[in-house]
């Protein structure tokens, strides 16, 4: 991706707060701005695998301190989250429910038909070693395993049409830390 790039970075911070009402959804997506795929699971191995009878992926929600291009009209920066906004958004989408709510792309209507979250973690030094493929992944990220329960969603898995996982998450509930001049909420 623009990763490269010299440009401005932006911290996102996502408090905690039990009144808050916008809700974060879930996306399964070609090209993870994360720039992680995520891992297929066979069903006896850690071997990473598709496997008709688990059907089960892993993948970062969202990586802690890890730039993230975006471009927004003619606004080119980075966003990055540090690892107490990673846990925030982590604990209010636990809260909500709202990991379940998931649709394809960032398109069409939200559902809980297509997967379902059965594991989720902040990741430690202690789960790199069991999970060597998270090495270079930053600790403090949140990792998440969902179970695919749709056959056209594992059909597009396997294919390599879905590769991993977006939050979507509402600006309200972000403010900024600027590096710069530039007013990102007035971007986005």
């Amino acid at each position: 991706m623009e990763k490269e790039k010299n440009l401005p970075l932006f911290n996102l911070n996502i408090e905690y707060n039990d009144n808050d009402t916008n809700e974060t959804l879930v996306s399964f997506v070609n090209i993870p701005a994360s720039l992680t795929e995520w891992l297929k699971f066979s069903e006896n191995s850690l071997k990473f695998k598709l496997d008709e009878c688990e059907k089960t992926i892993t993948a970062p929600m969202f990586r802690c301190n890890f730039p993230i291009y975006r471009k927004i009209g003619e606004a080119e920066f980075n966003v990055q989250m540090d690892a107490k906004s990673v846990k925030n958004l982590c604990l209010k989408m636990m809260k909500d429910g709202t990991v379940n709510k998931i649709n394809l792309e960032h398109k069409g209507e939200f559902s809980s038909e297509h997967a379902f979250l059965f594991e989720s973690y902040i990741l430690t030094e202690n789960h790199k070693i069991l999970y060597p493929e998270f090495a270079d992944i930053e600790t403090g990220s949140w990792i998440v395993s969902y179970k695919i329960t749709n056959d056209s969603v594992w059909g597009a898995i396997k294919t390599g049409k879905f590769n991993g996982i977006s939050p979507e998450i509402p600006f309200d509930m972000i403010t900024v830390e600027k590096e710069n001049d530039i007013n990102i909420l007035n971007i986005i």
